[in-house]
């Protein structure tokens, strides 16, 4: 699904419940984070529902005309490509940061290319795309149900080498120490990312992560911790 900016967070949650309580937020703007400050809600910010569909926690809420809306584990997709302008706005936001908000997104800041982009002038390779389009309808095709995967030996002993890093990272004078909030979920992101990188592979078919996987998923992990430095630089947030 894709969701209109001004949606309130009471009609995201009967969007939810009418579609199997997940939902996809894919935008190139930051409208979202106006809704959230309050936007249509008379400057009342309300983040519940955006926090606890990080971890599959249950929700309510409650419409006067419609009732109650129970979520048992709701799921929030973000996808979103906004300005500098954007994360230096979000950033001054006490509740965004204080919440946890901020702590769970993974952030990318590429370097401005403009004035150094080579001209292309080929298109993607005809079996690029042919391959890309069917590992799409592969994942499109997966029976609609979760499905738990399990790390092989070797997995498990790369995740703890990549927990116990980071972990490090956090202490005094350490890269992290400042973004304690955001680099305690480091690990666990780490350990989701290998859970889409093996779905991506074998769908349901296979249920233990390898070792491989699991590294992937450990180096997509490094490059996220140094680019939210760099993103929570350019909201202030890290002296």
């Amino acid at each position: 699904l894709l969701l209109v900016d001004d949606t309130t967070q009471e009609a995201l949650s009967e969007i939810m419940a009418a579609n199997n309580e997940r939902i996809a937020i894919i935008s190139a703007e930051g409208g979202i984070f106006d809704v959230m400050a309050g936007q249509y809600s008379h400057g009342a910010g309300n983040i519940d529902l955006y926090l606890k569909a990080h971890d599959l926690e249950s929700h309510s809420s409650s419409r006067i005309v419609r009732g109650d809306t129970n979520l048992k584990a709701p799921a929030i997709t973000f996808g979103l490509a906004v300005q500098t302008q954007v994360l230096n706005v979000i950033g001054q936001n006490k509740q965004f940061r204080g919440r946890g908000l901020l702590a769970r997104f993974l952030y990318a800041v590429p370097q401005p290319r403009a004035g150094y982009r080579e001209y292309q002038n080929r298109g993607i390779s005809v079996e690029m795309e042919q391959r890309y389009a069917q590992s799409l309808y592969r994942l499109l095709e997966l029976p609609e149900h979760q499905c738990e995967y399990w790390p092989s030996d070797e997995s498990k002993n790369v995740w703890v080498d990549f927990y116990k890093d980071t972990e490090n990272l956090l202490r005094p004078g350490q890269d992290l120490e400042q973004l304690k909030d955001w680099g305690s979920k480091l690990a666990s992101e780490v350990a989701r990312i290998a859970g889409i990188l093996h779905m991506a592979v074998h769908g349901h078919d296979v249920v233990e992560i390898s070792g491989e996987t699991m590294t992937a998923a450990c180096v997509i992990g490094g490059f996220f911790a140094e680019h939210a430095l760099a993103a929570f630089g350019i909201m202030h947030q890290n002296p």
